[in-house]
């Protein structure tokens, strides 16, 4: 079990270096002398989602080898997902802003 949950907590990590190939390859170039914007929210999903597609292939070879997938991949799968989903909805929201921005005084 503490494997597969170390495998999904993984996953769920490479959302953000996998989201850096979305955004040398598809973002538009900075302007000259200026940085450019962070993209919009609703552009972590794709990302998300190519990192689910590796917890798939582990649910796969779990199916081949056990006959069925393990619970931890199911539920774990579940949560990333939903999590994946719903951040952009949330990360917009002037209370996550403020929350944010609360977590962001704390250092310094």
């Amino acid at each position: 079990v503490h494997k597969r949950l170390m495998l999904v907590a993984t996953i769920s990590l490479l959302q953000a270096p996998i989201a850096r190939w979305f955004a040398v390859l598809l973002a538009p170039p900075a302007p000259p002398g200026g940085l450019s914007l962070p993209p919009p929210l609703p552009l972590t999903i794709p990302p998300g989602i190519v990192a689910d597609l590796l917890l798939v292939v582990a649910i796969v070879y779990d199916w081949r080898t056990r006959g069925r997938p393990h619970p931890v991949y199911l539920i774990g799968g579940a949560v990333v997902l939903a999590f994946q989903l719903t951040a952009p909805i949330i990360g917009g929201s002037e209370a996550w802003r403020g929350v944010a921005a609360w977590i962001g005084a704390l250092g310094g």
